[in-house]
């Protein structure tokens, strides 16, 4: 799921910057948010990808992974991380059944 301010930057050329500790920090902060959003929903909500690791350059994109018991109904997560600016976008699972996929 992506948040509506990140969106406008996905066609922009990549970017990898020198490590930055203020990246654990933004995570911590917007980690609160979404726990606070879903509640009980989010059995665990972790900071993924190369901004989680110290002293690695990386794109300036914090990667979050939201843990939940079910995804259906989608609404349980959907409707309260759009509160936040996250939008829900449809993809292709690989047996061709649509899925929603919040970005």
């Amino acid at each position: 799921m992506g948040r509506n301010d990140e969106r406008k930057n996905t066609m922009q050329p990549l970017q990898i910057l020198p490590y930055d500790p203020q990246w654990i920090v933004d995570f911590g902060a917007e980690r609160q948010r979404i726990a606070q959003s879903l509640g009980a929903v989010a059995q665990r909500i972790e900071h993924h990808g190369s901004t989680a690791v110290p002293g690695l350059d990386a794109k300036p994109i914090i990667d979050i992974q939201i843990s939940v018991a079910h995804l259906r109904p989608m609404g349980a997560c959907a409707v309260p991380l759009a509160t936040l600016g996250y939008v829900l976008l449809p993809h292709l699972m690989l047996i061709g059944e649509p899925q929603p996929t919040l970005l």
